[in-house]
């Protein structure tokens, strides 16, 4: 369940692809609708991406101490671990 919601675009783009399902089975709206549903799903899956790409805490400590924001292959292997324990 983690991982889904580490994939905002992913997750946007399933419930983009379940209305537009749900209109070609016979859901009566209009066109309007179906925009209106669409600028609304983006609005949404805008702010929870950019809850996620924003610069978390420990990127702004790295900036602080003089170092780099981005993660080091040591540091990315690290997670990659971690991730596949969770999984």
């Amino acid at each position: 369940m983690t991982r889904l919601l580490n994939e905002p675009v992913l997750i946007g783009a399933a419930i983009r692809a379940v209305i537009l399902a749900a209109v070609t089975f016979g859901l009566t709206v209009t066109a309007e609708q179906i925009a209106a549903l669409m600028v609304a799903v983006e609005a949404v899956m805008a702010l929870i991406t950019r809850g996620i790409v924003t610069p978390n805490k420990l990127a702004e400590e790295r900036v602080a101490a003089g170092g780099s924001p981005t993660v080091s292959q040591t540091d990315a292997q690290s997670v990659t671990e971690a991730t596949r324990r969770q999984l």
